[in-house]
């Protein structure tokens, strides 16, 4: 039966709409509406970032930070700035337990891919776990939502959430850069056979770059050949 056009408009706005988690307005198939979805490419990460942190600059190539101190990790991409909007519909999703926005995360960090994603041919797709007490906090991984999204664009299997174990720690942000980086040290334990694998680790934010460098410290102990990372935002830093 063919309702009229009336009758059918009127149905619609008794139907539940997906609604943008920034402005509440109407969203698209990306989870956000078209101006939000603006705001958030306003925020993409230039080609002229260090390929090995992701730390602005007006250069061209890896920075003299990098140089000096080469990171463990053999690139790291991030897909947007943490700034407004992005900062603040990330830290929603992480402490306030909003897991109803996963797919929107999800499709944002899609967005913009890291440049090595579809050429290259990774053994494993590996979310940043967090420690059983964290996870309980929390009440979800939220780089492992975002890793589930980037396997299925890499064409990558995802790594099950026994394969890393995380030893609980004080929470990275409420340390400064020197105290992260012995926090952190000796606190993933790699359960699988990473021989030789090449690795794509996510996470949500990257700040000093601290628990994505020790992780891949700990897979490249293991044997791991080349591992990659991809963030949804990075938080710029001063770096001495």
């Amino acid at each position: 039966m063919n309702l009229p056009a009336s009758i059918t408009a009127w149905c619609q706005k008794l139907l539940p709409t997906a609604a943008c988690p920034l402005c509440h307005a109407p969203a698209d198939k990306h989870g956000f509406c078209a101006a939000c979805l603006a705001d958030f490419d306003a925020l993409r990460t230039p080609d002229t970032v260090c390929p090995l942190c992701a730390d602005a600059g007006s250069f061209s190539g890896v920075c003299g930070h990098c140089q000096r101190n080469a990171p463990t990790i053999d690139a790291l991409w991030a897909s947007f700035d943490y700034s407004e909007p992005v900062s603040t519909l990330l830290h929603e999703w992480k402490y306030r337990a909003l897991p109803q926005h996963t797919r929107s995360m999800q499709s944002l960090m899609l967005r913009h891919p890291p440049h090595f994603a579809e050429p290259m041919d990774f053994d494993w797709v590996i979310p940043v776990p967090l420690s059983r007490e964290r996870l309980l906090t929390r009440g979800f991984n939220h780089a492992q939502e975002l890793a589930k999204a980037a396997a299925t664009y890499c064409s990558a299997p995802l790594l099950p959430p026994t394969g890393i174990v995380r030893e609980h720690r004080p929470a990275q942000t409420t340390l400064d850069r020197q105290n992260r980086l012995r926090n952190l040290k000796n606190s993933f334990s790699v359960q699988f056979d990473v021989n030789n694998c090449n690795l794509l680790l996510i996470d949500d934010v990257v700040t000093t770059g601290a628990t994505l460098n020790e992780l891949a410290r700990s897979l490249k102990q293991k044997g791991a050949n080349r591992i990659y990372a991809w963030v949804l935002a990075h938080k710029q830093t001063q770096k001495s």
